[in-house]
């Protein structure tokens, strides 16, 4: 049955890519209707989220460490909505951390002729951006880095408030917006307030990764391995985990691990 349903998730997906978002659609959950995934370029990740991937006009939230590989494996979602939407690559990145790298996406694979990197002064004007950015509906893949810097002092709540209302742009952009957030101590949620759990709980889809192990062969780095586990899912199962290993060698590349 989960082939079956993973089959389905990717024929509607190809008739949407070459025809438009409306052209195939199903419903799930009290009658809400989703679009299938974005893939990660991971199948066994893909397999287990629900959506065959990233969901398309939902939210999505990749939280983990420095080197646990949220960072490339949302750059290799943006190559992918690239690839899967040729005759509208527009992808964006928001970039609040000032982490941005040209040379380290162009390697993860995104075409920078298409790509929009967006550096706005405040928090305030991050949030009004990013709603112009999905009322155009011309982005298939926005990427906000970072969400601890929409979530520090007063700027938690108004980002919990515009909430709502990104959430109902993206119903109708077919638009996978991605959410790069760090991890927090039990007794850093304790102070964070209810603003910071907004975030969350308007997430259709939360993967925490964490890195397992450097790969190193012959004396050289070759790349880590992480664990990627699913920790929130409006259609997949909360707790199943998938490994994935993020390989360098000039060139970024994603390989499967069985």
């Amino acid at each position: 049955m989960a082939d079956k349903q993973q089959r389905l998730h990717h024929t509607v997906h190809a008739l949407q890519a070459r025809y438009s978002v409306r052209a195939a659609r199903f419903g799930r959950e009290a009658g809400r209707e989703w679009t299938p995934g974005l893939s990660t370029g991971f199948r066994s990740l893909d397999a287990i989220t629900g959506f065959a991937g990233l969901p398309l006009n939902a939210i999505s939230l990749l939280s983990g460490a420095s080197t646990s590989g949220k960072q490339t494996l949302a750059y290799q979602c943006l190559r992918l909505a690239q690839a899967a939407f040729p005759r509208r690559p527009l992808v964006a990145v928001f970039d609040l951390a000032r982490a941005a790298d040209p040379d380290y996406i162009a390697r993860c694979g995104v075409d920078l002729t298409h790509l929009l990197i967006v550096r706005p002064p405040s928090p305030e004007e991050a949030l009004a951006a990013l709603a112009d950015a999905l009322r155009g509906r011309q982005l298939r893949a926005v990427l906000v880095d970072g969400l601890p810097e929409l979530m520090a002092g007063p700027a938690a709540r108004l980002t919990a408030a515009a909430l709502p209302g990104l959430a109902a742009l993206l119903d109708r952009s077919a638009c996978a917006l991605i959410f790069l957030d760090e991890p927090r101590a039990p007794w850093q949620r304790w102070l964070a307030g209810p603003e910071r759990d907004a975030a969350r709980q308007s997430a259709a889809l939360q993967i925490d990764l964490r890195r397992e192990a450097w790969l190193d062969y012959d004396d050289h780095l070759r790349g880590y391995r992480a664990q990627a586990r699913i920790a929130r899912s409006r259609l997949g199962r909360p707790g199943a985990s998938a490994a994935i290993e993020i390989l360098f060698n000039g060139a970024v590349r994603a390989r499967e691990t069985w």
